[in-house]
Protein backbone atom coordinates (compact mmCIF):
# COMPACT_ATOMS: atom_id res chain seq x y z
CA UNK A 1 0.00 0.00 0.00
CA UNK A 2 1.17 3.36 -0.92
CA UNK A 3 1.00 6.10 1.56
CA UNK A 4 -0.77 9.05 0.35
CA UNK A 5 0.72 12.41 0.98
CA UNK A 6 -1.63 15.22 1.45
CA UNK A 7 -0.86 18.25 -0.57
CA UNK A 8 -0.75 21.30 1.65
CA UNK A 9 0.33 24.82 1.22
CA UNK A 10 2.42 26.51 3.84
CA UNK A 11 0.54 29.76 4.43
CA UNK A 12 2.80 31.00 7.21
CA UNK A 13 4.86 33.28 5.00
CA UNK A 14 1.82 34.59 3.04
CA UNK A 15 0.84 36.90 5.87
CA UNK A 16 4.41 38.22 6.04
CA UNK A 17 4.45 38.91 2.31
CA UNK A 18 1.07 40.65 2.46
CA UNK A 19 2.29 42.81 5.33
CA UNK A 20 5.46 43.75 3.47
CA UNK A 21 3.46 44.66 0.36
CA UNK A 22 1.13 46.80 2.47
CA UNK A 23 4.06 48.65 4.06
CA UNK A 24 5.68 49.10 0.64
CA UNK A 25 2.56 50.65 -0.90
CA UNK A 26 2.02 52.92 2.11
CA UNK A 27 5.57 54.22 1.79
CA UNK A 28 5.60 54.84 -1.95
CA UNK A 29 2.06 56.20 -2.30
CA UNK A 30 1.73 59.97 -2.13
CA UNK A 31 -1.29 61.46 -0.45
CA UNK A 32 -2.69 64.56 -2.04
CA UNK A 33 -3.27 67.32 0.46
CA UNK A 34 -6.01 69.85 -0.01
CA UNK A 35 -5.11 73.47 -0.57
CA UNK A 36 -7.05 75.92 1.52
CA UNK A 37 -6.98 79.22 3.28
CA UNK A 38 -6.94 79.83 6.97
CA UNK A 39 -9.35 82.62 7.84
CA UNK A 40 -10.56 83.91 11.15
CA UNK A 41 -14.21 84.79 10.86
CA UNK A 42 -15.34 88.08 12.39
CA UNK A 43 -17.25 87.99 15.64
CA UNK A 44 -21.01 88.05 15.41
CA UNK A 45 -22.32 91.55 15.90
CA UNK A 46 -25.83 92.50 16.92
CA UNK A 47 -25.40 95.92 15.38
CA UNK A 48 -27.03 96.58 12.06
CA UNK A 49 -25.28 98.77 9.53
CA UNK A 50 -26.46 102.36 9.88
CA UNK A 51 -25.89 103.41 6.28
CA UNK A 52 -25.37 101.67 2.96
CA UNK A 53 -21.83 101.43 1.65
CA UNK A 54 -20.98 104.12 -0.86
CA UNK A 55 -19.98 102.85 -4.31
CA UNK A 56 -16.55 104.47 -4.16
CA UNK A 57 -15.80 102.44 -0.98
CA UNK A 58 -16.28 99.15 -2.84
CA UNK A 59 -13.59 97.66 -5.08
CA UNK A 60 -15.48 95.18 -7.32
CA UNK A 61 -13.39 92.26 -8.57
CA UNK A 62 -14.99 89.83 -11.02
CA UNK A 63 -13.43 86.47 -11.93
CA UNK A 64 -14.89 84.82 -15.02
CA UNK A 65 -14.93 81.13 -15.91
CA UNK A 66 -11.65 81.46 -17.83
CA UNK A 67 -9.88 83.00 -14.84
CA UNK A 68 -9.80 86.54 -16.23
CA UNK A 69 -10.07 89.40 -13.74
CA UNK A 70 -12.17 92.49 -14.22
CA UNK A 71 -11.79 95.36 -11.76
CA UNK A 72 -13.87 98.53 -12.11
CA UNK A 73 -15.09 97.41 -15.55
CA UNK A 74 -11.50 96.94 -16.84
CA UNK A 75 -9.54 93.75 -17.35
CA UNK A 76 -6.54 93.36 -15.07
CA UNK A 77 -3.70 90.87 -14.83
CA UNK A 78 -3.33 89.08 -11.50
CA UNK A 79 0.09 90.58 -10.85
CA UNK A 80 -1.41 94.10 -10.83
CA UNK A 81 -4.11 93.30 -8.28
CA UNK A 82 -1.99 93.72 -5.15
CA UNK A 83 -0.90 97.29 -5.90
CA UNK A 84 -4.44 98.22 -6.97
CA UNK A 85 -5.88 96.93 -3.67
CA UNK A 86 -3.21 98.79 -1.69
CA UNK A 87 -3.95 102.04 -3.54
CA UNK A 88 -7.70 101.59 -3.05
CA UNK A 89 -7.53 100.77 0.68
CA UNK A 90 -4.89 103.34 1.66
CA UNK A 91 -6.49 106.23 -0.27
CA UNK A 92 -7.56 108.58 2.57
CA UNK A 93 -10.11 110.50 0.51
CA UNK A 94 -11.53 112.27 3.58
CA UNK A 95 -8.11 113.30 4.89
CA UNK A 96 -8.97 112.07 8.38
CA UNK A 97 -6.60 109.09 8.37
CA UNK A 98 -3.32 110.13 10.03
CA UNK A 99 -1.48 106.92 9.15
CA UNK A 100 -2.61 106.61 5.50
CA UNK A 101 -0.15 107.24 2.70
CA UNK A 102 -2.67 107.50 -0.17
CA UNK A 103 -3.28 110.45 -2.48
CA UNK A 104 -6.91 111.05 -1.50
CA UNK A 105 -8.30 110.34 -4.96
CA UNK A 106 -12.00 111.06 -5.44
CA UNK A 107 -13.00 107.69 -6.95
CA UNK A 108 -11.32 105.50 -4.29
CA UNK A 109 -12.15 104.64 -0.67
CA UNK A 110 -12.67 107.19 2.09
CA UNK A 111 -10.35 105.35 4.50
CA UNK A 112 -9.05 101.82 5.20
CA UNK A 113 -11.84 101.27 7.71
CA UNK A 114 -14.50 101.90 5.07
CA UNK A 115 -12.83 100.08 2.16
CA UNK A 116 -14.57 96.88 1.04
CA UNK A 117 -13.03 94.50 -1.49
CA UNK A 118 -15.84 92.63 -3.25
CA UNK A 119 -15.02 89.40 -5.09
CA UNK A 120 -17.59 87.90 -7.43
CA UNK A 121 -16.53 84.71 -9.17
CA UNK A 122 -18.17 82.60 -11.81
CA UNK A 123 -19.18 79.13 -10.61
CA UNK A 124 -16.92 77.65 -13.28
CA UNK A 125 -13.85 79.68 -12.30
CA UNK A 126 -10.97 77.51 -11.17
CA UNK A 127 -10.24 77.15 -7.51
CA UNK A 128 -6.58 77.98 -8.17
CA UNK A 129 -7.55 81.36 -9.65
CA UNK A 130 -9.84 82.11 -6.72
CA UNK A 131 -7.07 81.25 -4.23
CA UNK A 132 -4.61 83.42 -6.20
CA UNK A 133 -6.98 86.40 -6.03
CA UNK A 134 -7.46 85.86 -2.28
CA UNK A 135 -3.69 85.60 -1.80
CA UNK A 136 -3.08 88.88 -3.63
CA UNK A 137 -5.70 90.68 -1.52
CA UNK A 138 -4.26 89.25 1.71
CA UNK A 139 -0.74 90.19 0.58
CA UNK A 140 -1.86 93.77 -0.09
CA UNK A 141 -3.25 94.10 3.43
CA UNK A 142 -0.16 92.43 4.91
CA UNK A 143 2.09 94.90 3.09
CA UNK A 144 0.02 97.87 4.30
CA UNK A 145 0.17 96.59 7.88
CA UNK A 146 3.89 95.91 7.65
CA UNK A 147 4.59 99.37 6.19
CA UNK A 148 2.66 100.98 9.06
CA UNK A 149 4.53 98.89 11.65
CA UNK A 150 7.90 99.91 10.23
CA UNK A 151 6.83 103.56 9.93
CA UNK A 152 5.26 103.85 13.39
CA UNK A 153 7.27 101.37 15.50
CA UNK A 154 10.45 100.69 13.52
CA UNK A 155 9.92 96.91 13.34
CA UNK A 156 8.15 94.43 11.08
CA UNK A 157 4.48 93.69 11.82
CA UNK A 158 5.22 90.04 12.71
CA UNK A 159 7.75 91.18 15.34
CA UNK A 160 5.13 93.25 17.19
CA UNK A 161 3.20 91.78 20.10
CA UNK A 162 -0.28 92.06 21.59
CA UNK A 163 -1.93 95.45 21.71
CA UNK A 164 0.36 97.10 19.18
CA UNK A 165 -0.47 94.43 16.60
CA UNK A 166 -4.17 94.90 17.37
CA UNK A 167 -3.88 98.64 16.76
CA UNK A 168 -2.47 97.99 13.29
CA UNK A 169 -5.06 95.28 12.55
CA UNK A 170 -7.84 97.73 13.48
CA UNK A 171 -6.19 100.43 11.37
CA UNK A 172 -6.27 98.19 8.29
CA UNK A 173 -9.22 95.82 8.78
CA UNK A 174 -9.50 93.33 5.95
CA UNK A 175 -13.10 93.65 4.79
CA UNK A 176 -13.79 91.25 1.93
CA UNK A 177 -17.19 90.44 0.48
CA UNK A 178 -17.47 87.24 -1.54
CA UNK A 179 -20.09 85.93 -3.95
CA UNK A 180 -20.26 83.10 -6.45
CA UNK A 181 -22.63 83.52 -9.38
CA UNK A 182 -23.13 82.77 -13.03
CA UNK A 183 -21.75 85.90 -14.60
CA UNK A 184 -23.33 87.35 -17.69
CA UNK A 185 -21.64 87.08 -21.06
CA UNK A 186 -20.62 90.76 -20.96
CA UNK A 187 -18.42 90.12 -17.92
CA UNK A 188 -17.55 86.49 -18.58
CA UNK A 189 -15.85 86.92 -21.94
CA UNK A 190 -12.47 88.53 -22.38
CA UNK A 191 -11.80 90.60 -25.51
Amino acid sequence: MKSRRSSSFNAGSTADIAFLLLVFFLLVTTMQSEVGMQRKLPQLSNETPTAPIADHNILPIFVNSKGDLMVNQEYLELDGLRSLVKTFVDNNKLGTCTYCQGDGLENLSDSPKKAVVSITSDRNASYATYISVQNEIAAAYNELRNEMAVREYGVEFDDLKGDVQEIILRSYPMIVSEAQVELGSAVATAP
